[in-house]
């Protein structure tokens, strides 16, 4: 489903899909960076319909159960690298995309791959990608020092290449140097 074909009543149905599948605070994070994401994609000449939708739906598989994020994943023939065996949480990312095209109808492929990879991102990322991989890094809610200058900096010049190294130094931080 492309984004710009999805009406109104549909974002209304996968807002409350996701109510239901979320905790309250993982919603809230959802809308905040699908909100965040509509705004950068503005800074960048972007479809903000499509980054809004890929911000609202990239947790769409978030869940604090790795045993379920591993069986959901075997059972989809989603590759286990070895992130994904260390930190099996990670697999919301990949697992995210399959339930937006299964379950929400998504087939956009830019869409689903920004929810693919907005947690490690990968080399040459598109667009939306890149905006996805920052707006759930530095919705408003995220108060790290980090998630503040990547907002600061998307509002001031809308370098998004820029923002998009703040965060991979970040995830080089947490998950190592091919983060």
């Amino acid at each position: 489903m492309p984004a710009k074909k999805n009406p109104a009543n549909s974002i209304c149905k996968f807002q409350a899909a996701l109510k239901q599948r979320l905790t309250a605070e993982k919603y809230r994070h959802s809308l905040r960076t699908a909100e965040w994401a509509k705004e950068i994609a503005a800074f960048c000449n972007y479809d903000s319909d499509a980054a809004y939708l890929a911000g609202l739906l990239h947790d769409c598989a978030k869940t604090s159960d790795a045993d379920y994020l591993l069986e959901q994943a075997a059972r989809r023939r989603i590759r286990l690298t070895k992130k994904y065996r260390k930190n099996p949480l990670l697999l919301h990312s990949p697992l995210g995309a399959a339930l937006a095209r299964e379950e929400f109808g998504v087939s956009d492929p830019k869409i689903l791959n920004a929810i693919h990879y907005h947690t490690l991102g990968r080399a040459r990322m598109g667009r939306l990608e890149k905006i996805i991989y920052v707006a759930d890094y530095s919705e408003p809610g995220r108060r790290s020092p980090a998630a503040q200058e990547i907002r600061r900096l998307l509002r001031k010049t809308g370098d998004l290449n820029q923002a998009v190294k703040i965060k991979r130094e970040t995830n080089a931080k947490i998950f190592g140097k091919a983060a």
